[in-house]
């Protein structure tokens, strides 16, 4: 299971779990605790930029245990992604025309 502070310091920082420990850390953890909206956001954060299958399922699970969606629609879409996603539009763009 994770530890307190790793916990903690992905929360503080409001970044996902970015490797296959991290996010399996933190499904013992929501197994422990099947109430903690936290650790289910910052799974389904991890899940969604590993591009995994099982990020709808885990979407309909977080959802369902969260009290603010557009919160979690907030985080789950972050403008670090977005801006992210608008400079590969635009590198793509720019190559397109060279």
């Amino acid at each position: 299971m994770m530890k307190k502070e790793e916990f903690l310091s992905l929360l503080n920082n409001k970044k996902a779990a970015r490797n296959t420990a991290e996010i399996s850390a933190l499904k013992q953890m929501i197994e422990a605790y099947p109430y903690m909206q936290n650790a289910w956001a910052l799974c389904l954060k991890g899940i969604d930029i590993d591009n995994d299958e099982a990020f709808e399922s885990a979407l309909k699970k977080t959802a369902i245990r969260t009290s603010d969606r557009a919160l979690l629609f907030d985080y789950i879409n972050t403008p670090e992604e977005i801006e992210t996603a608008v400079a590969s539009e635009q590198h793509s763009a720019v190559e397109n025309t060279i």
